[in-house]
Formats: C-alpha cells, structure tokens, sequence
C-alpha cells in the first residue's frame, strides 16, 4: 500500500465514523499501516521528488495525526524533508489543513536556524493556534525575531496570544518581560495573571 491508497482508506474511513469529539481520529484500527506507508515515502525519496497527490496525501494524513503526531515526529528525523513539506506549505497555505500546518510549525526548530523565515511565515497564518505554535518555536530557537513576535502577540490582546508572549519572552531572556508580566497583572483574564506568576 503506498501513501495515497492509505489517504484514501482513512478517508473512507472517516465517513463512516462518528466525529463528535477531538480525539476521533485515534480510533482508527489502521494507524500502523498507514505509519509503514509514510515511513516508506519518507525514507525512499526527497520531497522534491513526491508526487503532488503524494504531497496532498501526505497532508491530509498528517492533519488527521494530530493527537499522536506521530507523522510530524517522523518527519523531525528527517529535517530536510521536514524543511521542504514546510516551504511547501507557506507558499500555499490552503494545501495543508490547520491542523497539519501548527504541526509543522511545532516541529520545525527540528531543522534548525534555518527554519525561522518559515517560523516568520508561519506566524502570520490566519489560523490562532498555528500562529501561537510557530511563537513557540521561535521562542524554542531563541530566533531574534522572537522578542518582536511576542510583543505583537501580546498586542493581539487575544489570551492565548499572551500567555505565549509571555512565556517566549520569558524563555528567550527579554528584558521587557519584567515590563509584560506586570501588565499581566492587570489582565481581566486569571489564566494570563497566573501564567506571569508561574514564570516571574
């Protein structure tokens, strides 16, 4: 079975399953097989060399490993391939779901400094939570556009958007994270108060 025969049998799957929780897609009896199949794809042939419905595959089972992240592991061992699914997605973002997208934006300091015009890239995503991932990992790479990153996330004003700000500036050693946990205090929101706390 290769990669787009395993695609096709989640999705086959998938509509005949009840979707009512998050965790839905654990369920699947055939994970293992459809892992044997992406290591095969991974480990024969560099990314430039995949198929387009190879790639579009490959994403679709990647978003609906997101309880695992088995596949977003797999892909870290292999940092070019990890590198080239990336540049992939942030020239065409609609080619991969956002649940594909904040793997590879958690994944990627995997790559090294290399991937932080992706991370960049990745920070302006529409979607929140890819947004807050890639912050992450700016903050993980100690990248130095990670203070600038976490400033206009805290100016988003949104709560997870904070907490990670804070938690960024924190860990790259800001010196404007004196100045952003004392506006935490005064944040309508106990999680963002707490989390300054938690770190000061």
């Amino acid at each position: 079975m290769d990669i787009e025969r395993a695609a096709e049998e989640f999705a086959a799957w998938a509509q005949t399953h009840p979707q009512d929780c998050g965790e839905w897609e654990t369920d699947y009896e055939e994970w293992p097989g459809t892992y044997a199949c992406a290591r095969d794809l991974v480990g024969e042939r560099p990314f430039t060399r995949w198929s387009d419905a190879e790639k579009t595959s490959f994403l679709y089972l990647l978003a609906r490993d997101n309880e695992a992240e088995d596949l977003a592991d797999l892909l870290s061992e292999h940092p070019a391939t990890l590198a080239g699914v990336a540049e992939h997605v942030c020239a065409a973002p609609e080619s991969a779901e956002p649940d594909a997208r904040w793997q590879i934006a958690a994944y990627l300091p995997a790559i090294g400094p290399d991937a932080t015009p992706l991370l960049l890239t990745l920070f302006a995503d529409d979607d929140e939570y890819v947004r807050r991932r890639a912050l992450l990992s700016l903050g993980t790479l100690r990248a130095p556009a990670a203070e600038r990153c976490a400033v206009a996330a805290w100016e988003s004003g949104l709560e997870h958007q904070r907490i990670v700000a804070l938690h960024v500036l924190h860990e790259v050693g800001s010196p404007r994270f004196a100045t952003y946990a004392a506006l935490a205090a005064d944040d309508p929101r106990p999680s963002v108060r707490q989390a300054a706390h938690r770190l000061g």
